[in-house]
């Protein structure tokens, strides 16, 4: 059974990730730990039960300050707004074609679903990410809009699609 859990340097095996992007098995291997360490950032796995060590896939969150979207409520506002940020999200190759990419990003947007409400410590306008070209595509399917006309480098999906997709 496949779970996502939070990045254990010593249990879960960095090492062996390839998922044929250099730049994510770098981050992976040398920075998700330190990063997490440091308080930057929290990176999450997607392990398979009966050998937990592997890591399937992984993603990487953040809290930040993004650009306001030209949409919406927000159009006008020229101030950063708080957000969710998906900074990296990557699949091992031995595991790419089976939709594990999808189960993650349904957990960032429920985990982004859970920083709202009366008891969330600040508020967040929704979630970020700055997607590479070819996966534009993938993040417009479930619902993410260009933070700029003209402009589909960063994209956002708003804090109350994401609380929508978690009451479904």
């Amino acid at each position: 059974m496949l779970e996502i859990v939070r990045l254990d340097s010593k249990l879960h095996d960095r090492k062996g990730f390839d998922c044929g992007v250099p730049v994510l098995n770098e981050f992976i291997k040398k920075q998700a730990g330190s990063s997490a360490k440091r308080s930057l950032t929290n990176t999450y796995v997607l392990v398979d039960t009966d050998n937990p060590t592997e890591i399937v896939g992984f993603i990487t969150l953040t809290f930040g300050e993004c650009i306001a979207p030209d949409t919406g409520q927000l159009k006008n506002y020229s101030y950063p707004v708080p957000a969710v940020k998906l900074c990296r999200m990557a699949i091992a190759k031995s595991f790419q074609g089976q939709r594990l990419g999808e189960q993650l990003l349904v957990d960032v947007i429920l985990r982004t679903a859970g920083t709202a409400g009366v008891d969330a410590i600040a508020p967040v306008v929704g979630l970020f990410v700055d997607a590479k070209k070819e996966a534009v595509d993938f993040y417009l399917q479930y619902g993410f809009i260009p933070v700029r006309s003209g402009d589909e480098s960063l994209l956002y999906l708003p804090i109350q699609n994401c609380i929508d997709m978690a009451n479904v």
